[in-house]
């Protein structure tokens, strides 16, 4: 029996349920990754004062791990958004 389907009378409210759950996910891993990133920046920042290359390059690193985990979420979300329409 397929409960999403037009014979539930539930089956809109679960779908729009599930969407919404989906993105609110979304929206919590993407704000993390952000937060991430602005103390990597500070943290970038401060090598930088320390002119400690090697830790700049680490750090800038990191960020371009939290800028493609923010991308890959958001193209996630998109394609889940898709699916579900």
């Amino acid at each position: 029996m397929d409960i999403s389907g037009s014979q539930d009378p539930f089956g809109l409210s679960r779908k729009r349920a599930d969407q919404f759950l989906t993105n609110l996910y979304g929206s919590f891993l993407i704000a993390e990754a952000m937060e991430k990133h602005e103390k990597l920046k500070d943290e970038f920042l401060e090598a930088f004062l320390d002119q400690d290359s090697e830790l700049m390059k680490r750090k800038q690193s990191q960020i371009a791990e939290c800028d493609a985990s923010i991308e890959i979420t958001g193209i996630l979300l998109g394609i889940a958004n898709e699916l579900d329409s």
